[in-house]
């Protein structure tokens, strides 16, 4: 039994099935859509009002208030195709939504994935139940391209903010991403085979190899039909190693490192 399957895991034809589904899943990964993307962290509490010190007073503006929160919002396009202000719907733009109990004293972008890349929050006055997210000049959100939002509030202690906005070529809208994973080493099943396939495409190529060297003599007496089968399995073997070191460097990003630059 254990031949049966050893036998079957290092012949040819598994070796091509193996970069077939090395080059479809590549395939997916690398297909052009847009990605809108954000994460919110944990709130962090800078000052409070307790009972404990009574002749303590926060004041914001010449307004007294009870605590404040610094929370950071990261929004990016997760997508190989890029979005810009042309995407972005006028009727329902990008915003974040503020939850109930809370109010912003300010919110503004402090890092970005690039120099050029300038994005702007902006509060109406009248409207305290969102933030306007808009980009700046004739630039656009690439892969992996966004910012993040630091917003101070006061109120309840919350982290229940949302981004929403329509995005052309986004049914789904904008997808939330837990913070962790964003800020951490993204390191997942999906990776895990991926380097196996790897693995086992390598191997068995070398081991396809070493049984060509093997029978070079006989290579003479095969018949015609033979000789081009093999050649053809010996292209179909290089291609797929060719096709693994091509992988674009993006991908491997994707796979292990941060999922937006500027965190």
């Amino acid at each position: 039994m254990l031949e049966k399957i050893k036998s079957f895991l290092w012949h040819p034809i598994t070796g091509i099935a193996i970069g077939i589904i090395v080059a479809v899943v590549i395939y997916y990964a690398e297909r052009k859509m847009v990605e809108p993307l954000y994460a919110v962290s944990d709130p962090k509490l800078i000052a409070e009002v307790t009972a404990d010190t009574p002749e303590l007073k926060l004041l914001w503006e010449e307004e007294e208030i009870i605590n404040a929160y610094i929370i950071e919002i990261a929004i990016w396009n997760g997508g190989r195709a890029f979005i810009d202000n042309d995407l972005i719907s006028t009727t329902k733009p990008i915003r974040v939504t503020i939850p109930e109990g809370v109010e912003v004293l300010s919110a503004s972008f402090t890092k970005f994935s690039r120099v050029d890349l300038v994005l702007n929050a902006l509060q109406e006055e009248q409207e305290h139940d969102h933030i306007y997210i808009e980009i700046i000049g004739d630039e656009a959100l690439e892969n992996k391209d966004g910012g993040v939002l630091q917003i101070l509030f006061t109120g309840n202690k919350t982290d229940d903010f949302k981004v929403v906005g329509r995005i052309k070529g986004s049914k789904e809208g904008f997808k939330k991403e837990e913070w962790a994973e964003v800020v951490g080493i993204n390191f997942s099943w999906n990776t895990l085979i991926l380097i196996l396939v790897i693995f086992l495409g390598l191997n068995e190529f070398i081991k396809f190899i070493t049984k060509v060297i093997e029978k070079e003599k006989r290579l003479v007496d095969r018949p015609l039909w033979s000789k081009i089968l093999l050649v053809f399995l010996i292209l179909i073997q290089i291609s797929v190693i060719a096709f693994y070191f091509s992988v674009p460097l993006d991908i491997f990003q994707k796979l292990f490192l941060n999922k937006i630059p500027c965190i």
